[in-house]
């Protein structure tokens, strides 16, 4: 029986992915991974296969996805050619395993060249490699996560203003927990091909999400989500009453 990998278990957005997945199909179908032992165990203390995956290390990549059906590539919490390396690696990891598709976590609007963010040059730069790779895949092309806004605004009320440079810009704000849950659908999903939109900072990503939102590069508004997982997502009113669950927290990865 060939896996369904999760990788990044240990974080915000792969937890919720291997736990959505572990209810949807057998677990002796799942390989759930983070970049350390400690990171899976409690996968591997219920009995549910587990990996090390460092990004790092190609070699070590393929040992994890050997057997893997699909695997699911969270993009890297930095951004610039140390992303792409890092995305590189699993694209070239999933190649030599035989893996038959790669699940990978992209932007709304990535490939848009008049898109000023530069979270999307990574993503556009990971797209085309796995496009040219020949793999089969599924790009999930997910808006911002509400989690962040939530989180600057609560941040913001000690100075009594939320400022940012997004001006009248719209945004189809998801939230990460059902971006999670639909990346866990698509794996599951035998059927389930090409692109799906799902649709305090001050770093140079943000500044430029801002400029993107306002120019109307984030105004993207799709069903996708429902008609991966039956169901309606979660509203940002519901994400506001239960703030306390919505927020960034820490972000995971591993360095060389």
């Amino acid at each position: 029986m060939r896996k369904l990998v999760v990788c990044g278990a240990d974080g915000n957005f792969g937890a919720i992915a291997a736990d959505t997945l572990l209810s949807l199909v057998p677990a002796e179908r799942v390989r759930v991974a983070a970049p350390t032992v400690e990171g899976t165990s409690r996968y591997r203390d219920a009995g549910v296969d587990t990996a090390v995956t460092n990004f790092n290390d190609t070699a070590g990549l393929t040992a994890a996805f050997e057997g893997a059906e699909k695997v699911l590539v969270i993009s890297m919490p930095f951004v610039g050619p140390k992303r792409r390396d890092a995305h590189r690696n699993a694209v070239d990891a999933c190649i030599a395993a035989g893996v038959s598709q790669i699940v990978y976590v992209s932007l709304v609007n990535a490939t848009d060249p008049t898109n000023p963010s530069i979270e999307k040059i990574d993503h556009a730069w990971t797209e085309a490699y796995i496009q040219a790779s020949g793999i089969d895949y599924v790009f999930l092309r997910n808006s911002q996560y509400a989690e962040a806004m939530i989180t600057a605004y609560f941040a913001s009320l000690p100075q009594g203003e939320m400022a940012n440079n997004a001006g009248d810009g719209r945004m189809s704000f998801i939230s990460r927990r059902d971006c999670a849950t639909a990346a866990a659908y698509a794996l599951a999903n035998r059927f389930l091909h090409t692109e799906v939109s799902s649709a305090p900072f001050s770093s140079e990503g943000m500044v430029t999400f801002g400029q993107a939102i306002r120019e109307g590069k984030m105004a993207v508004h799709t069903d996708d989500f429902r008609m991966i997982t039956g169901r309606r997502p979660i509203t940002v009113r519901d994400m506001f009453a239960l703030s306390d669950e919505f927020q960034v927290g820490a972000r995971h990865s591993v360095d060389a």
